[in-house]
C-alpha cells in the first residue's frame, strides 16, 4: 500500500499521481483494483460492505448502520472519506483547507487538489 504513496510522490505527471492516489484509495478500501467508480463516498460505502459481507447483518441493518449519524451529523460513510484524506494527507505532507474538503467528491477532485498543493510545495 505505501508502495503507491512513494510513487506518487515521485509522479512526473499529474495522471501518474492519479493513478498512485487511486490505487491508494481501492487497497486502503479493500477493493479490486479493477474497480470503475470515481465517487469517494460510494467507495467508501462499497469498501463498508465489504468489510461486514461476512457478518450476520441483514441489508436493512447495514443501511441503518451506514446512515446513522453522530452529533455533527456525520455518518460512517463520511467519516471513512474523512479519514482516508487525512490519512493521505499526512503521508503526502500536506494540508488539504477545510473550505476545499466539501469540493472533494472523486478520486479525480482529490488528485487535482494534492497536486496542486505539492507543486505549491
Amino acid at each position: 500500500m505505501e508502495e503507491y504513496i512513494s510513487r506518487a510522490k515521485s509522479s512526473g505527471t499529474k495522471e501518474e499521481f492519479g493513478l498512485n492516489i487511486r490505487q491508494y484509495i481501492l487497497e486502503r478500501f479493500m477493493l479490486s483494483e479493477n474497480e470503475e467508480e470515481k465517487d469517494i463516498l460510494a467507495l467508501a460505502k462499497l469498501s463498508l460492505k465489504k468489510m461486514t459481507e461476512y457478518s450476520h447483518y441483514t441489508d436493512e441493518q447495514l443501511s441503518n448502520s451506514f446512515s446513522k449519524t453522530d452529533c455533527r451529523g456525520t455518518n460512517s460513510i463520511v467519516k471513512k472519506k474523512t479519514l482516508l484524506i487525512m490519512n493521505i494527507e499526512n503521508k503526502l505532507g500536506v494540508k488539504i483547507d477545510d473550505d476545499t474538503y466539501p469540493s472533494i467528491d472523486t478520486t479525480d477532485d482529490l488528485t487535482d487538489v494534492l497536486w496542486s498543493l505539492l507543486g505549491e510545495k
